[in-house]
């Protein structure tokens, strides 16, 4: 499966790391080398075939000169169940949420205000910087007010109820769910 170069040289490192404990640099170093040098011995992909796009339809903001520059719509997420597509819109501090089931005219169906009061506690929110959806959870990676504070993950149902707030760390930039669907990954800055 590795090729026979590759394959001799990954035997090689685990024969030498079994015998006698190596640095982890080396180890990375000597793999990526034997990955370089097997991906030369490769035969040539065959030519990829051209891939054509039609655009089905466009959304603006309601005020699209007051949204200039203001990160109106950054970061979207679709939701497959509901054909809805969740967007941070910088310029409210919301999510926007657009119907998305006629794809040649995209709709506004609400905003989910992330920006103030969340939740039952004290936290204090300033804007959505990521959104990921997975089947019918929507998690928004929120910033706090102000931003050196602990951010937060709000997550919604796909009719913006929420559904929990979690504290992480200042500034979350950016969240994805893994494949299946039982972690959330947060990068905060």
């Amino acid at each position: 499966c590795h090729g026979p170069l590759l394959g001799s040289a990954l035997d090689s490192i685990r024969s030498h790391t079994e015998t006698a404990p190596m640095p982890s640099q080396f180890v990375r170093t000597t793999l990526a080398a034997a990955i370089l040098g097997a991906s030369s011995l490769v035969a040539a992909a065959p030519p990829v075939k051209s891939i054509g796009l039609e655009l089905l339809g466009t959304y603006s903001q309601p005020d699209p000169a007051a949204a200039f520059d203001e990160s109106a719509t950054e970061i979207s997420a679709f939701d497959p169940r509901s054909q809805q597509l969740f967007v941070t819109n910088g310029a409210d501090g919301t999510l926007d949420v657009l119907d998305l089931s006629d794809p040649t005219a995209p709709a506004l169906v609400r905003q989910i205000d992330v920006s103030g009061p969340l939740g039952s506690g004290t936290f204090i929110g300033d804007g959505a910087n990521s959104v990921a959806v997975y089947r019918g959870i929507v998690a928004a990676a929120v910033q706090a007010d102000p931003v050196t504070d602990p951010g937060a993950v709000a997550l919604f149902d796909t009719d913006g109820n929420l559904l929990n707030l979690v504290a992480v760390g200042a500034l979350p930039d950016m969240l994805t769910f893994t494949d299946d669907g039982r972690f959330l990954l947060v990068a905060n800055e």
